[in-house]
């Protein structure tokens, strides 16, 4: 049989058991292919039973096209006179025993003899099924989330065409009023009502623009901000509510410094509106309201 010695033949006999149980023991699809114009099947692994259905002996000398199918386009029985095969992670399917196609990760490398020569080759087929429906749902969850973007986009376009329109009908009105309350001041008419009005209308005009300022901000737009003298925004905001407070007898006490300077939007007017629109209405008579600030760690509050 060619061999010199027992021991030679004894270290080839172990040696090819050594590669069989490596191959038997694979999790991948393993199936050698022998050189000829059928491209028989001279060995499958565990795994490519497990995979397809197939026994042993339903596959051993069948030839590779039972599992690949008739119109691959790999052709191995002609590779001996073209280039060399070499395939890496190729998506294609296998035939299962019940007629099923299976998507593998295939791979094809060829087997050469101890002469060199070419003598066959080895068929490599990773199961591809959860992975394709992994890449499934991904690509399924991208779609959605492009067709929320989409839904979110045009769902902030209509936000502000309405924001724009109601704020230009409210401007128009509010504008009228303003128009009337300057006529009556240039005529000589000194009236605490008409300062409130006048003031009012003002306010509401600034409440318009910031609600503008505020959908900005709620698509993450970024703010231009400059200093402000917080203590005369405090006057002026005080100054619309100051009718509300003398009704409800609240005595309201500005403890802030003159000219308190920070840097911000001027749409934090808002917090001074919120804060002394609330207390106008659930304010108890005869108390008093309180406003003033403290400078620790480098913050005023």
């Amino acid at each position: 049989n060619g061999y010199r010695t027992v021991k030679e033949l004894f270290d080839t006999a172990v040696s090819k058991q050594y590669v069989e149980n490596i191959v038997q023991s694979m999790a991948d699809s393993l199936v050698v292919v022998q050189l000829d114009s059928e491209s028989l099947i001279t060995t499958v692994n565990t795994a490519t039973l497990e995979l397809l259905g197939y026994s042993k002996s339903d596959l051993i000398g069948s030839p590779v096209s039972k599992i690949l199918g008739e119109n691959h386009e790999l052709d191995l029985g002609r590779s001996q006179k073209m280039a060399p095969v070499q395939i890496q992670n190729e998506e294609t399917q296998y035939r299962s025993k019940s007629d099923d196609l299976i998507p593998v990760l295939f791979s094809v490398s060829e087997v050469h003899n101890l002469n060199g020569n070419l003598d066959g080759f080895i068929l490599v087929g990773k199961d591809f099924r959860k992975l394709k429906e992994a890449r499934a749902a991904l690509e399924a969850s991208e779609i959605k989330h492009r067709l929320l973007s989409n839904e979110l986009a045009q769902s902030n376009t209509l936000k502000d065409l309405l924001l724009d329109i109601i704020t230009h009908d409210i401007k128009n009105p509010v504008g009228v009023i303003q128009g009337v309350a300057e006529l009556m001041t240039l005529d000589g008419e000194e009236d605490k009502r008409i300062e409130l009005l006048s003031g009012g209308t003002e306010r509401l005009l600034q409440v318009l623009n910031n609600a503008t300022t505020l959908s900005k901000v709620a698509m993450n737009e970024r703010l231009e901000k400059h200093s402000i003298n917080i203590s005369e925004l405090f006057k002026s905001v005080l100054s619309t509510f100051q009718h509300g407070f003398d009704r409800a007898d609240v005595e309201v006490v500005n403890e802030l410094e003159d000219n308190l300077i920070i840097i911000a939007h001027p749409v934090i007017e808002e917090v001074f509106t919120n804060y002394l629109s609330n207390a106008t209405k659930y304010a108890t008579a005869g108390k008093h309201l309180k406003i003033s600030h403290t400078f620790e760690n480098g913050w005023n509050t």
